[in-house]
């Protein structure tokens, strides 16, 4: 039989006592709770099996109800810094991303608090509010449509020189989508060498491509087509996007300077071992220098002498060589000169602009052109944008002279509209068989931003030519069906003697090979 363990010879009326810093439950017999435990009733603890083996094998361990655990550490609240490069080229796109979106997240969160002014709608307001976060968007903008930091800094002066010249358009919830994906577009074409059409950035911005293109027009308009900033302004918008945000740092160029200076170190060390090698191997190859330059000299001298004996038999043979090379030679300079003279621009003219109307008004000049007459090619030198009255309505264009004060050429009249901003016009040259201006007319065409990024004024150069006179008293001859005989077209040599080639073909298919 078993002998009794510990538990079981506890008493069974027990009075359970719970010790709430140390956690251990003490056994205590009825009628002794003041009294201290006694030696052979010793306090008992519910123990795991494994605390059991393991305070057998390291000995008693002491009591625990006067330990008590030690509090827990508190975190730190401090976040680390991340360190940007100090130029803005160099910065990765997610970190100006989120640069960018915290500062426009202030600026809406500062605008959506005060009143509306006036209620002005422009074209950048949505109904309602996008469900998508500018932090979202932006990140989505620069993923799908390839945008890099100096665009994506582009987008930042543009809130500012926008809100600048247009009182009326406000940074928030209901303005900003609109505003970034125009932003985007805008800085895109005007700044980088590729870019996506209008199509993709409207699928990438959520909205349809005509809306973008009225978006993009309306933007160049308001901002009068200058979209193109200094790049120090770009570098003043990056240090201040960093100062404030907490959790970004430029780095500072000490760093940089010192590893330059290690290096600049490690090359003079190199530079000197390779010196010094240098040296030795230059000491130990000018035998072999000498002979390989003995050597030389001996081929040069014989591939010399064969030459001139086949240049002397050459000519001695052909007496007229040396004529004909200096006529070919002649022929050579005298066709590069030749088409470098058509190529150059050599006449121009000043055209003249005049407004129309009741009461005689100056005459001012509007562009300055030179042209060759022989290549119908020509540069735009000069063009001032005309300062028109608003009553004005039709303008006269032609060549005017000043010393005369008279009409040169034939003039035209156009709408003031041709000149306004959102139009490119095209100054249309009429010359004489001579190269001599006798008209001048001027058309104009909206522009289109998502085809083309080419906004100026264009040149185009007409010449007037003879054209093929009436044939009068020409005897009609008719067939004898009654119909006028057309002259019949000579064949080719292919359409005459074909059918030779086709039987040489077949000969050459079905003839036997011999042995």
């Amino acid at each position: 039989m078993e002998p009794p363990s510990e538990l079981s010879r506890v008493e069974p009326e027990v009075k359970k006592e719970l010790v709430v810093p140390s956690a251990t439950v003490t056994v205590v017999s009825p009628g002794a709770s003041n009294a201290p435990p006694s030696p052979s009733r010793p306090i008992l603890q519910p123990q795991s099996p494994s605390t059991k083996r393991r305070q057998s094998r390291d000995g008693p361990s002491p009591s625990l109800s006067t330990q008590k655990s030690p509090p827990k550490r508190a975190r730190s609240d401090q976040t680390e810094v991340k360190l940007l490069p100090a130029k803005y080229e160099f910065c990765e796109i997610e970190d100006m991303v989120i640069l960018i979106a915290n500062m426009i997240s202030e600026l809406i969160q500062t605008n959506d608090s005060l009143p509306a002014r006036g209620g002005a709608l422009t074209r950048f307001h949505s109904r309602t509010p996008p469900g998508i976060s500018v932090l979202d968007y932006l990140q989505r903008l620069a993923k799908h449509a390839t945008l890099t930091p100096p665009i994506l800094l582009s987008m930042v002066y543009y809130i500012d020189r926008l809100c600048s010249l247009y009182p009326a358009f406000t940074v928030t919830t209901l303005t900003i989508h609109r505003f970034l994906i125009t932003a985007a577009t805008v800085a895109s074409k005007g700044l980088s060498d590729s870019f996506w059409n209008n199509a993709t950035y409207a699928r990438v911005g959520g909205i349809k491509i005509a809306e973008l293109g009225l978006l993009e027009l309306d933007f160049l308009y308001r901002v009068d087509w200058k979209i193109v900033p200094n790049p120090e302004v770009l570098v003043d918008y990056y240090h201040g996007l960093v100062e404030r945000s907490e959790h970004y740092e430029i780095e500072d160029d000490s760093s940089s300077l010192d590893d330059d200076d290690e290096n600049d170190g490690e090359s003079n060390e190199a530079s000197d071992d390779a010196d010094v090698k240098s040296e030795e191997k230059a000491a130990t190859d000018v035998k072999w220098k000498a002979w390989m330059d003995d050597v030389s000299t001996k081929k040069g001298e014989s591939a010399e002498a064969s030459d001139s004996k086949g240049v002397t038999r050459l000519t001695s043979q052909h007496p007229n060589f040396k004529m004909k090379l200096r006529s070919l030679l002649i022929a050579f300079c005298s066709q590069v000169a030749i088409a470098a003279s058509t190529s150059e621009l050599i006449d121009s003219a000043i055209i003249s602009i005049q407004t129309i109307g009741l009461t005689s008004t100056p005459i001012s000049p509007l562009a300055e052109i030179k042209y060759n007459p022989s290549t119908l090619s020509a540069e735009l030198i000069s063009f001032d944008a005309p300062e028109l009255e608003p009553s004005a309505k039709l303008v006269r264009i032609g060549v005017y002279d000043t010393t005369t004060s008279t009409w040169k050429s034939s003039t035209s009249t156009t709408s003031v509209e041709s000149f306004a901003k959102g139009y490119s016009p095209t100054i249309v040259l009429n010359l004489d068989a001579q190269g001599g201006v006798i008209g001048v007319t001027v058309k104009s065409a909206r522009i289109d931003a998502g085809q083309t990024r080419d906004f100026g004024p264009k040149v185009m150069l007409r010449r007037m030519e003879k054209g093929k006179g009436a044939e009068l008293n020409r005897p009609v001859v008719l067939s004898a069906e009654g119909k006028l005989e057309q002259p019949e077209v000579e064949k080719t040599m292919l359409q005459k003697y074909w059918w030779v080639l086709l039987g040489g073909v077949m000969l050459l298919m079905t003839a036997g090979g011999g042995e």
